[in-house]
């Protein structure tokens, strides 16, 4: 089996069931990159979240009660130690992610990938293992990648701060091979090559301005496959996530530029599609990577 294919912490003990209000968290995440999906963060501590969205409706409970998800999350592991809380807190940074909860997925991730005492943080920062300091990173880097446009720690952009955090997932060789970078690669290149040659996934009412742009260059989605996937062989790393920050950047940018009085830009319908579903995608493979690791069999 492949270093990409053996989680962090794995092993051959018996694997659990997902607790039925996870699994069901886990297949209702949604991952819209409409110009009004993005939002700035608060950088608030749990506690403080809880207060800021106690009027908000329909929040589901598990974001509201974060410490009682880790604490699900942990109870499927035969082994309890503290790698496993760790990678519990990356799993329920992912989930939250996909519900909205971007501050409290922050919280999380936050003292295991940084060295410095946080206010918002969830707790101090600790010593992690290479694999985990690598997932806790790569999260962190789509933790930012939801604030897109504005501004986040540093005088950063969300995406620009994403690009940090991407490549510090990446610095190390050691981590970065236990991540399933291959597995991200090979399900979001054959997404692409599926929807890239069905137009049916296409919006059928597609303007004119659309069919004239399509019929003198190559649709947006084949320029992008031709970008990132033109190497047949595989090196170092097999994925970057700063391919799907870049797409995201640059289509929050085409939709804000068709919002001025005037705007001439078009954008790709199968290039939205795409990447909303590129994104998900790329969440629940590093999520799976993740539960396998505590001992679920996902």
């Amino acid at each position: 089996m492949s270093a990409s294919s053996t989680p962090a912490g794995s092993s051959s003990a018996a694997t659990a069931s997902l607790p039925s209000s996870i699994a069901q968290a886990i297949s209702e995440m949604q991952m819209p990159l409409s110009t009004e999906s993005y939002a700035p963060m608060y950088y608030k501590s749990l506690p403080e979240m809880v207060q800021i969205r106690r009027d908000v409706p329909n929040m589901p409970d598990f974001v509201r009660d974060v410490v009682g998800t880790i604490a699900l999350i942990v109870a499927g592991s035969k082994t309890n130690n503290d790698e496993k809380e760790y990678l519990a807190r990356c799993a329920a940074a992912l989930i939250l992610l996909g519900h909205g909860g971007t501050d409290e997925a922050h919280d999380l991730v936050s003292p295991l990938s940084w060295p410095n005492e946080l206010p918002f943080a969830y707790g101090p920062p600790v010593v992690v293992p290479e694999q985990v300091l690598t997932l806790a990173s790569y999260v962190h880097a789509l933790v930012h990648r939801r604030e897109g446009p504005f501004e986040s720690e540093f005088g950063m952009t969300g995406f620009n701060n994403a690009d940090y955090w991407a490549g510090s997932a990446l610095r190390s060789p050691e981590g970065a091979e236990a991540l399933p970078l291959e597995e991200i690669r090979t399900s979001i290149l054959n997404l692409a090559q599926t929807m890239s040659s069905n137009p049916q996934q296409q919006s059928a009412a597609s303007s004119q301005a659309q069919a004239q742009a399509q019929a003198s260059s190559p649709p947006a989605l084949q320029q992008w496959m031709q970008t990132h996937f033109a190497e047949q062989e595989l090196a170092f790393p097999a994925w970057d996530p700063r391919a799907l920050n870049e797409l995201c950047s640059n289509l929050q940018q085409q939709q804000q530029q068709q919002q001025q009085p005037a705007a001439q830009t078009t954008n790709d319908d199968t290039l939205q599609q795409f990447a909303e579903q590129a994104v998900l995608l790329e969440m629940k493979i590093l999520l799976k990577h993740t539960l396998k690791a505590i001992g679920y069999d996902v």
